[in-house]
């Protein structure tokens, strides 16, 4: 099967890794790689990705944002597996309840919201969306180097083992605060824990949310199983879970090839951006 083309969401945001890549599907040697590993992202980054992208020589995948990893190893997913996957929950807001059992989903049917034109990734939050804090919040997005290093950072773990992300994420992104400059993941988690109002956090969650709220969304839409309402959404998290289709979705992709569904793969974010706004 011939490599296929995919757009990166963020263009021009990488010193090693072009804006188009050409991926190939996933060959049964080195799927073994990832499925079960101990860290995923870890054997997708380093063992999995230069194997798939053509010419991939001297390009750094763990320079690529979050959502742009993302959205590689959905379109990876895509490539060698087809757009099937079956889930166990959909939720209808119609319904207004939680549908559990198995259903066949189209990852196509996941949006993608752009990048701003002229985007720069050297993002301020100012002292006057704040309640009490007083100081002007400089962050970057996140890469998958920072992720990997979130998932190995013990200083974020609750004492029920869960991992406290949603700070964890923030004390990767944020640089400085006030005239607090180059911040370690420790200090703005001191700041944020000593000297942030419980109010001021939450206003904090919100702007960085919404100053970073494109890329590939973690829900698709389908048809609710029981009233048939168009709004029902199931969730999509990238994992290695997502990376082991059914035999029914297989058959299913073989079907869509076969029946002219599917002719090739929908590499670019633009293809997505029509669907759902």
């Amino acid at each position: 099967m011939l490599s296929e083309k995919v757009v990166l969401i963020a263009q021009d945001a990488y010193s090693t890794i072009p804006n188009e890549l050409n991926v190939n599907a996933v060959p049964t040697a080195t799927e073994l790689e990832y499925v079960g590993a101990e860290d995923f992202d870890k054997a997708m980054v380093n063992d999995v990705l230069p194997k798939v992208v053509d010419d991939s020589e001297g390009m750094d995948f763990s320079e690529l944002y979050d959502f742009d990893y993302d959205w590689l190893c959905r379109c990876l997913r895509l490539k060698s597996y087809g757009p099937y996957f079956t889930t166990n929950r959909i939720f209808c807001p119609d319904c207004n309840d939680v549908h559990r059992g198995e259903y066949q989903v189209d990852l196509r049917s996941v949006p993608i919201t752009p990048m701003p034109k002229g985007f720069v990734n050297d993002l301020t939050i100012d002292a006057d969306e704040f309640i009490e804090c007083k100081d002007r919040i400089s962050f970057k997005l996140l890469t998958v180097k920072d992720k990997m290093h979130i998932d190995q950072d013990t200083m974020f773990d609750r004492s029920d083992g869960t991992k406290n992300l949603s700070l964890a994420r923030l004390c990767y992104q944020i640089k400085s605060i006030g005239n607090q400059k180059d911040m370690t993941p420790l200090d703005v988690r001191q700041y944020i824990t000593k000297k942030m109002s419980a109010a001021d956090y939450e206003i904090l969650k919100d702007c960085v949310a919404k100053l970073t709220n494109f890329g590939m969304h973690v829900m698709g839409y389908t048809a609710c199983p029981v009233c048939g309402s168009k709004n029902a959404y199931y969730i999509a998290l990238q994992q290695d879970k997502f990376f082991r289709p059914s035999v029914g979705d297989i058959k299913q992709y073989k079907s869509a090839i076969r029946s002219g569904d599917w002719k090739k793969l929908p590499g670019n974010p633009a293809e997505y951006v029509r669907k759902h706004s």
